[in-house]
């Protein structure tokens, strides 16, 4: 069962309840528990009124002599999806400063509020590309406190979510190691159909981007894909689409992933996750980059998927979405332009940030940039010392090896250059 205290309160907030009433369907296939609203006399009219399909759903309307109260101090936990909940920056901004003035409070003490408030704290900071104090926050603070409690699928999610940052700076070995040995068994041993499906999604996330496309692929289509279809949950059976279209995309198959990608929007439309519809979007322009068609290209870039990172705060999308703008310019033959976009926007907050895999990528886009407007020299100089070592430490092996082969070309190139009469 679950129980939602202060609810009355919650949903007093304009358009609450009529949120509320749209997700219903989402809600009930995502949970097999039974919800317990706490709400007063005033609350359950506004639901009768606003949420009527919920309100239909009902077993039952019971009516206590003492009416509850809950802590005045304590923030009402907001976890929810969290990876499912996009608000402003300054939303965003303010609930970070009030978890943290209640988790320095006294009543912090008491682990079972703590805990998911921890949780949400860690996973804000994460959203907003402060991995390195997300990772703190999961390790130090969260991971301890559910293992006290003694919180199973808790601490399960918790590794999940030091997992995700491993892999997002690179860490692959680490990464899987976490996914496979220590999240995915806990969810198996509790039978949790739909966290067994997304943790072997995650898993296979680390696979494409350690560059094993097959096994990935595989994964997404018998492992995962088939157990979501079940579930009904079209969101993620969409986002999981949306990675099979990045194979296709990487297997220059464009008319098949823009296929693929234009049912993932339709169904993305229908729900409120407007980071995962943008990052779609800029999916598409990227195809309609290889086609040619750089001014449709850069107006879904510049107008549907970068002012949404930039109101979610999201500094670490919004480098990628500038990235692909300097790709565009490139194409453009506007070298200076897509250089100074990626020298001085994209690379400090990459670097910042300690995501080596978009790293060696930002510093492959640069070589690419120099030698092709004719600076041999400084490209070879990058591949070098900047990218190669990057993708060693990645241990990308397809990418390794066209490094090296770059590097060989320019090096010729360079030595005939040199042996031309002066």
């Amino acid at each position: 069962m679950i129980q939602l205290t202060g609810a009355a309160f919650w949903f007093s907030q304009p358009n609450r309840w009529a949120a509320f009433n749209l997700l219903r369907e989402n809600i009930a296939s995502q949970s097999s528990c039974r919800l317990l609203l706490w709400l007063n006399a005033e609350a359950i009219a506004a639901m009768i009124e606003q949420a009527p399909d919920w309100w239909a759903w009902r077993s039952g309307v019971y009516e206590f002599v003492t009416q509850y109260k809950s802590p005045a101090t304590k923030p009402e936990l907001q976890l929810g999806n969290l990876s499912n909940r996009h608000q402003h920056k300054d939303k965003t901004a303010r609930r970070i400063a009030t978890l943290s003035e209640w988790l320095k409070s006294p009543d912090a003490a008491d682990e079972e509020l703590a805990a998911p408030l921890w949780f949400e704290l860690a996973t804000l900071y994460q959203q907003q590309g402060e991995w390195d104090i997300a990772l703190n926050l999961y390790q130090k603070e969260c991971l301890p406190r559910f293992q006290l409690l003694k919180h199973e699928r808790s601490a399960a999610m918790t590794y999940g979510q030091i997992a995700e940052i491993y892999m997002l700076k690179g860490d692959f070995d680490q990464s899987l190691h976490i996914r496979q040995q220590l999240e995915l068994p806990v969810y198996q041993e509790l039978e949790l159909a739909r966290d067994i499906a997304t943790t072997q999604g995650k898993i296979a996330d680390v696979l494409y981007r350690s560059g094993d496309l097959d096994a990935a692929t595989e994964i997404w289509k018998n492992k995962v894909l088939p157990v979501l279809k079940s579930l009904g949950d079209v969101r993620a059976v969409a986002l999981f689409n949306s990675k099979i279209a990045d194979v296709l995309l990487a297997r220059d198959s464009h008319d098949e992933a823009l296929a693929v990608l234009q049912d993932v929007i339709e169904t993305l439309q229908k729900t409120d996750d407007i980071r995962s519809i943008a990052i779609t979007q800029g999916k598409i322009a990227e195809i309609l980059l290889q086609r040619g068609e750089f001014e449709a290209a850069l107006r879904i870039v510049t107008e549907q998927e970068l002012p949404v990172y930039q109101k979610l705060g999201d500094s670490h999308s919004a480098c990628i979405a500038m990235a692909s703008i300097a790709d565009i310019l490139t194409a453009q033959g506007k070298f200076d332009a897509a250089l100074k976009l990626l020298q001085q926007d994209v690379l400090p907050v990459l670097s910042r940030i300690g995501d080596v895999y978009s790293l060696a990528a930002i510093q492959s886009k640069i070589a690419d940039i120099l030698f092709a407007s004719g600076d041999a020299t400084q490209a070879l100089a990058i591949y070098q010392t900047a990218v190669l070592p990057l993708q060693l430490k990645l241990n990308h092996q397809p990418n390794i090896a066209q490094t090296q082969q770059q590097i060989a070309a320019i090096e010729q190139i360079l030595t005939q250059s040199a042996a031309l009469p002066k």
